[in-house]
């Protein structure tokens, strides 16, 4: 939105300037100079205004893409209408995939789902796509490359006219902590075994 209002005080800049040499062709006529000093100047600060909103949303990129890395929490957003889904860095990464050798495919990496969590899956998948209903599951994958891997997917649909337009979501490697769960369960388990024998 910036972007387009500052291309079009710019055109409009240019315009006024043009219209000025056709009326005052004379450049060294005092009023024209000073108005052409102001519309240079504004251009120039419209310039820079474009350079610092356009450094703001990198720096704000990169540091989304660094939160994601570290929290292991990727985003994706998918197109209703076209099918085409967009991944950050940190959803590529989940899912072992390399940014730029791979366009996301919703049935592929359905497919990657272990069985039970496949199921769940694609029916939360297609509720959003066809009713509109988000999604908050834990389920379990087996990536490209081999690894399983425990993720939450969390999905929120965005609807315009009653109609679902775009899914957007996040997708979490929850790995690590679904190991601890298990590792405490099983403990638990032994020590419940071990409590039994000594009465």
């Amino acid at each position: 939105k910036g972007t387009g209002m500052n291309q079009k005080a710019l055109a409009i800049l240019e315009k006024i300037k043009k219209e000025l040499e056709i009326v005052e062709p004379a450049k060294t006529d005092s009023r024209f100079n000073r108005v052409n000093t102001l519309i240079e100047a504004l251009s120039a600060d419209l310039k820079e205004l474009e350079h610092q909103r356009h450094e703001m949303v990198r720096d704000r990129e990169i540091l989304l893409d660094e939160m994601g890395r570290i929290a292991k929490i990727g985003g994706w957003e998918l197109d209703c209408t076209a099918m085409k889904q967009k991944w950050t860095d940190e959803t590529y990464a989940i899912h072992d995939r390399k940014k730029g050798e791979y366009d996301p495919d919703s049935k592929e990496e359905l497919s990657r789902f272990e069985p039970g969590s496949r199921e769940r899956i694609a029916e939360a998948f297609e509720a959003a796509i066809t009713q509109g209903i988000p999604y908050d599951i834990e389920v379990e994958m087996t990536t490209i490359m081999g690894n399983r891997k425990w993720v939450r997917a969390v999905c929120s649909p965005v609807l315009k006219d009653g109609k679902v337009t775009k899914l957007t979501g996040t997708l979490q490697d929850i790995t690590e902590s679904r190991r601890s769960v298990d590792q405490l369960a099983k403990l638990a388990e032994r020590l419940n075994l071990a409590g039994s024998l000594v009465r």
